[in-house]
């Protein structure tokens, strides 16, 4: 009984160490088959191994593609975001400077049209990419016009501030 034992012990040893013998062939024969692709040029079959990871070099290369090209897309969507951001400025500093320009009494102050156009002005390029920008304002008739511009353009258009015509109209209403 204890020599099929020690017989059996060492017919799994020797199936082992075959194994593994075989697999030592199998890796051989796979380094040797990588070093040939390399050689000719082709990068198949072969694996970089990062600590316990193991990956493709395809793969490493396809996420390399993709990341460059993520990188791509977020600097276009924060270049889109900025403009966007300079024109919703500008049409704010722009609302604002007609609005003060309405209701601007004749030399109220010593604040004239110009010094509120060139206020507005300054309001706008302070802003975060805004640096390029102008402020324009301008009377038509009974409107005023502005204009904002830098990368896009805006026009605003707004009555005039008419204190009598409004009174003339509440009292022919009757109020």
């Amino acid at each position: 009984m204890v020599k099929n034992k020690n017989k059996m012990k060492s017919k799994m040893k020797n199936q082992i160490k075959n194994r593994i013998k075989e697999r030592i062939k199998i890796r051989i024969k796979n380094q040797v088959k990588n070093q040939v692709n390399k050689k000719a040029g082709r990068i198949k079959n072969t694996r970089i191994k990062t600590g316990i990871l193991c990956l493709e070099a395809s793969l490493t290369v396809e996420a390399a593609l993709v990341m460059s090209a993520m990188f791509l897309f977020i600097a276009s969507l924060l270049t889109g975001v900025f403009e966007i951001h300079a024109r919703v400025t500008g049409n704010m500093v722009l609302q604002e400077a007609l609005e003060r320009y309405v209701h601007l009494e004749e030399e109220e102050e010593g604040q004239t049209a110009r010094e509120l156009e060139i206020r507005a002005q300054q309001d706008y390029r302070g802003y975060f990419w805004c640096s390029g920008g102008r402020i324009a304002l301008r009377e038509a008739g009974n409107r005023l016009e502005g204009e904002a511009g830098g990368k896009t353009e805006t026009s605003i258009s707004v009555k005039k501030f008419d204190p009598e015509n409004f009174l003339r109209l509440l009292r022919a209403a009757g109020v």
